[in-house]
Formats: C-alpha cells, sequence, structure tokens
C-alpha cells in the first residue's frame, strides 16, 4: 500500500514493525471500523479468485498493485470503498511510527 519514498528517505509499510500499531488499533479503533476492516480485507484478499484464479497474496506484486488499482477506479462504489478502508488503515499504521512521524515533522519544518 505505501512504497518506499523515490529519494529512499523513508521506508515503506512493509518494512516497519507494525505490532504497535495494531496492539493500539485492537484496543482503540471503534467497532464498526474493526468490522469493516475486517471485510474488507476479506473480500480484496478473495475478489481476486474470480479474476486471476488465485487469492491476492498469491498474485505476484504487479498483478496486486493492477487489482487494487482496478477496484480503486471501479464504476462500484462498495468496491472504492473497499479500497478505501485500506488504505485509510495503512495510512494510520505508517503514521503510528515515530522514526515516520519525525520525518514528518522535519519535512514541515
Amino acid at each position: 500500500m505505501i512504497p518506499p519514498s523515490e529519494a529512499g528517505r523513508l521506508p515503506g509499510l512493509g518494512a516497519l514493525d507494525l505490532t504497535p500499531f495494531w496492539l493500539t488499533y485492537r484496543e482503540a479503533a471503534p467497532p464498526l471500523l474493526r468490522i469493516g476492516f475486517r471485510l474488507a480485507v476479506l473480500a480484496l484478499t478473495w475478489l481476486p479468485v474470480m479474476l486471476h484464479g488465485r487469492p491476492f497474496h498469491r498474485l505476484p506484486p504487479d498483478d496486486q498493485d493492477r487489482f487494487l488499482t482496478r477496484m480503486a477506479v471501479s464504476r462500484s462504489y462498495a468496491l472504492r470503498q473497499l479500497v478505501t478502508v485500506v488504505k485509510l488503515i495503512a495510512c494510520f499504521a505508517y503514521g503510528f511510527d515515530p522514526a515516520i512521524q519525525r520525518a514528518i515533522r522535519e519535512a514541515g519544518r
């Protein structure tokens, strides 16, 4: 969802330790958000089976990107919202990391 910055100053989401975020998320996120996120992840995991014959995590990275882009620009509001919910939580997780917070503060100076 969030790749490393082109200049290499910021890591991608996959390089971060998200354990502190998930512990806080479980305690603080409203139940409706938790349910919505879980449903969005389940749908985006299994919808590619109909298009590619395998679940999201079994697709090559390029096919994953194409699938998410296709869902994000879909004419279907529901499909677009699935991606939006996952992107929202990904941004929360990314911004939760102290090193990312410092980099954002420094960039704003």
